[in-house]
């Protein structure tokens, strides 16, 4: 049996940025933490994943633990790691003389040793947290690090621990009064305990070792290569027009906008265009929403910034007319994309549909309707733009409450360099992450089914949603005058417009359509 120890809640400092969540539920390249774990574990273990017994675990969640494999334990909340683990041993069941490993929740290791038992992994640092150090001379033993002694690196205890004998484990840990390292401690005295080096360990404990953390781990999208180091990223793509249009953007950026993005370092050129920025420790907009528990005046915040950084760039307009049409950005790119989508896939788009068991038009009446709903370009909406305004694209700074943003477009529809653009697209990249739950499908956090023009779908509902959805509405409304049925009209063309870009994934491809038509018919 190994335990995955998540009953204790992130750190008072970690939650004011994740809200109330445990350890292993912590977000990573688009992925709770646990689901990264359940990769390094042995297949054939029993899993064991703790967590406080306050928390309330989502649907999604459920379902995803129960695929991994995961038994969940809700252990209360007073008790000290070593009463935790000893409690969860107990409620599990496990056999006394059988073999127990424990992994702590919030760190991963790639390379962990399934086999060995009377061990502990072991990485060298050279700083100082809640670690416990050691100790290889004489007898094997933890001590946990004084911050002001250490002088140089030490071997630390990782968070992963295989005992050959659960009954002397939990007897050492009883006699420690429930501490954990001195259980440890006591267990080694009569089995010794040998500690092993692992190359592949990230800490995800602590705030900066999270961040460190989640950099080395880093997804790529499949049209570019990311490369990350402690101060910067560098980005690249075989696509050099695009690479051109985002360095472009970067550089040509008014003075006063530049707080909302990370330093320009360089542009590259070998062995693939690209450019290098500053790389910023700071969660994505589309963690906090999906994985995250924020508060609704913490959401204010966030889009209240959001909104500063799109009233800065309504100051800058363009020296000379941009050929620009609103056409341009919606219907004839949604219905271009479409038709291409028929001729490769075959997809008719002239029957209608039933969504959720509501009647709604054929795909390319909607996209002619909505469209007409979208007014027609104002010179007032033509300003410096972003382009791809969504959540993932967008980070945000707890100190100084603002948000940068990263992966701009650069471009305009024909291809032309250009960091202006209609801002009402902006706006509608903005709403697709908030009402239309993209980052929640990206993620996978959904049900459909499609079948002879009838489909259901089910995302995500919660009055924390709601609360951040209302939120977001309001002060839409109120700054730029848009109503909910405009913003809808232009998240159906959205929608719609990203169905062919997604060959890769025909699940999501039928979510992305089923989304469309449920925004559809919400439009009154």
């Amino acid at each position: 049996m190994i335990i995955v120890t998540s009953a204790s809640y992130i750190d008072q400092e970690f939650s004011s940025e994740f809200g109330l969540i445990p350890p292993a539920f912590l977000p990573v390249g688009n992925k709770r933490l646990y689901s990264y774990l359940a990769q390094c574990l042995p297949a054939t273990e029993r899993r064991i994943l703790t967590v406080p017994e306050s928390f309330v675990i989502s649907r999604f969640d459920q379902k995803r633990l129960e695929m991994l494999g995961f038994e969940v334990l809700h252990i209360p909340e007073n008790l000290s790691l070593g009463e935790s683990v000893v409690c969860a041993i107990n409620l599990a069941g496990n056999e006394p003389e059988a073999p127990l490993r424990i992994l702590h929740g919030d760190t991963l290791i790639q390379d962990l040793p399934g086999d060995e038992l009377d061990v502990v992994t072991l990485s060298e640092v050279d700083g100082a947290y809640n670690w416990a150090a050691w100790h290889d001379t004489g007898e094997q033993r933890l001590t946990q690090l004084d911050e002001n002694r250490m002088v140089g690196s030490v071997k630390i205890a990782n968070g992963y621990f295989a005992f050959s004998d659960c009954a002397l484990f939990v007897r050492s840990v009883i006699r420690a009064s429930g501490n954990f390292v001195q259980g440890v401690n006591g267990y080694s005295r009569e089995r010794p305990l040998r500690g092993l080096d692992v190359q592949q360990w990230f800490d995800f404990g602590h705030e900066h070792t999270y961040y460190r953390s989640k950099a080395r781990m880093t997804t790529q999208r499949a049209f570019n290569k990311l490369q990350i180091n402690p101060e910067t990223v560098q980005k690249s793509s075989s696509d050099e027009q695009k690479m051109e249009s985002e360095f472009q953007w970067f550089s040509s950026l008014p003075g006063n906008l530049k707080i909302y993005t990370p330093q320009l370092i360089n542009k590259l050129d070998d062995p693939e265009p690209g450019y290098e920025i500053q790389y910023l420790y700071l969660a994505s907009l589309n963690e906090l929403y999906v994985f995250g528990q924020l508060p609704r005046f913490i959401w204010r915040k966030i889009f209240r910034s959001s909104l500063a950084f799109l009233d800065a760039c309504r100051e800058h307009k363009p020296a000379r007319p941009v050929a620009l049409e609103s056409a341009a950005l919606f219907e004839e790119k949604t219905l271009r994309r479409l038709r291409q989508w028929h001729k490769e896939a075959g997809v008719d788009l002239h029957t209608p549909w039933t969504i959720n068991g509501i009647e709604v038009p054929s795909i390319e009446t909607i996209v002619e309707q909505t469209a007409a709903m979208i007014p027609r370009l104002d010179d007032a909406d033509v300003c410096v733009v972003h382009g791809d305004l969504c959540f993932s694209n967008m980070l945000y700074d707890f100190r100084s409450q603002t948000i940068k943003v990263i992966d701009p477009r650069g471009c305009l529809p024909d291809g032309t360099h250009s960091i202006y653009g209609d801002q009402r697209y902006d706006v509608a990249k903005l709403a697709h992450s908030v009402c239309g739950l993209y980052d929640f499908i990206v993620a996978g956090d959904y049900r459909v089914e499609i079948k002879d023009h009838q489909a259901t779908l089910k995302l995500p509902e919660s009055q924390a949603i709601s609360d951040v959805q209302s939120v977001f509405l309001q002060l839409i409304d109120e700054q730029f005058g848009l109503s909910r049925e405009l913003l809808y009209a232009m998240q159906v063309q959205l929608f719609l417009s990203m169905i062919p870009l997604h060959a890769d994934d025909p699940m999501r491809q039928q979510a992305f359509l089923a989304n469309a038509l449920r925004l559809y018919s919400h439009i009154d």
